[in-house]
């Protein structure tokens, strides 16, 4: 593996840390009954399943319109058609009827003997999609979001050849395309970053492609994975990311961060963070992502415990710092937090991402803001 791409991964986690935004306790355990219920289902206990999919509803009907996507999903997967229409009125009512939602209805009619009503709705549906640029867009949102790679293709190219000059369709086409083809992915890219709500993130993609002609295969597919991670593109990482361990199953690189992006994404990401570790037990950047899957299922001492490994491989990473910081802060003791945001900031002085996490813990908690607190604030706002 080339030493240029072992030092991007190493301190990729310093910018990623500001982007991941610890759940409140309630959230937290909704994610923990949909994770119960995934889990079921892999184990192909659909009763239990479902009934730990009815808690999250029971408790909280008004969840975000993401949690009855993937519950639509889990449920026209395991072939609960008619649970799957419910899921679909209650997704619609809090967030409107969309092409891939309407595809969805028309299908689990079919499959429950509503035939007629079926014919109506997909025909209709495929109508609404030849020519229209916003249904063909929400139609590949859908697609990708189920990483279905190959009709998320066929959607994103109708829609290029309705409206050549989309560029999130340009943008999302070229980052699909990007692992297998690297001169068409560039060309896609460089026109979607003509327009510059989308130059960024789309010289970002072109800039990891460049790597496919001096990496080795599956450190390039992990290198683009790793970029795509940090643009929170989850399902696009996780392409790349899975294409990267298919090469080579002992990159516990690639093997960590698919994990990192399949809890990101509502799904257990455990088993591969844990076989990476395996692999490589003395890579901070792994205890990294270890924390933040406990993080997210609301297990902070576990996570302080990973953050801490890290953190003692890595002594001088201030991203790891301040998430040992975030946790103490989570476990209640806020005098070992404020010690661990500054030494965030000790390790990089002159980099303003490390003093926000301190400015937010003295404004959220109100711990020493007679002392120190409320300067320490003022300080940071003129950085």
């Amino acid at each position: 593996m080339k030493p240029y791409f072992l030092v991007v991964v190493r301190f990729f986690l310093l910018g990623l840390a500001l982007l991941l935004i610890p759940l409140t306790p309630q959230s937290q355990q909704f994610r923990s009954w949909l994770q119960a219920g995934d889990q079921a289902l892999r184990e192909g206990r659909e009763d239990a399943a479902f009934a730990a999919y009815d808690d999250v509803l029971k408790y909280s009907p008004s969840q975000p319109p993401r949690v009855y996507e993937h519950l639509v999903h889990v449920s026209l997967d395991a072939g609960r058609y008619e649970v799957a229409q419910i899921y679909l009125y209650r997704l619609a009512d809090l967030d409107g009827w969309n092409t891939a939602r309407r595809t969805q209805l028309g299908l689990a009619l079919a499959q429950t003997g509503e035939t007629e009503e079926a014919e109506v709705l997909l025909h209709s549906t495929e109508i609404e999609e030849q020519d229209n640029p916003a249904a063909l867009l929400s139609l590949a949102e859908e697609q990708i979001t189920q990483l279905d790679w190959t009709q998320a293709r066929t959607t994103l190219e109708r829609l290029v050849a309705v409206d050549p000059y989309n560029a999130q369709a340009l943008y999302w086409l070229g980052t699909l395309l990007a692992p297998q083809d690297q001169t068409l992915a560039d060309r896609y890219l460089a026109q979607a970053a003509l327009d510059p709500e989308w130059q960024v993130q789309a010289d970002m993609v072109r800039s990891a492609l460049t790597t496919y002609d001096t990496y080795s295969l599956t450190d390039a597919h992990t290198y683009l994975g790793v970029t795509l991670v940090g643009l929170s593109e989850w399902a696009f990482a996780e392409q790349a990311l899975t294409l990267a361990v298919a090469e080579n199953e002992v990159n516990p690189t690639a093997l960590g961060y698919l994990g990192f992006t399949r809890d990101r994404q509502g799904r257990d990401g455990l088993p591969d963070i844990e076989a990476a570790l395996s692999m490589a037990p003395d890579d901070p950047t792994l205890y990294y992502l270890m924390g933040h899957h406990w993080r997210l299922a609301g297990n902070h001492q576990a996570a302080y415990d990973a953050f801490s490994q890290g953190y003692w491989l890595d002594p001088d990473n201030p991203a790891l710092a301040a998430e040992v910081g975030t946790s103490l802060q989570q476990l209640g003791d806020l005098t070992g937090a404020e010690e661990w945001f500054r030494i965030a900031i000790e390790l990089a002085p002159h980099d303003p991402r490390w003093y926000g996490p301190l400015a937010a813990f003295y404004a959220d908690t109100g711990y020493a803001l007679d002392t120190t607190g409320l300067a320490f604030i003022e300080e940071a706002a003129q950085l």
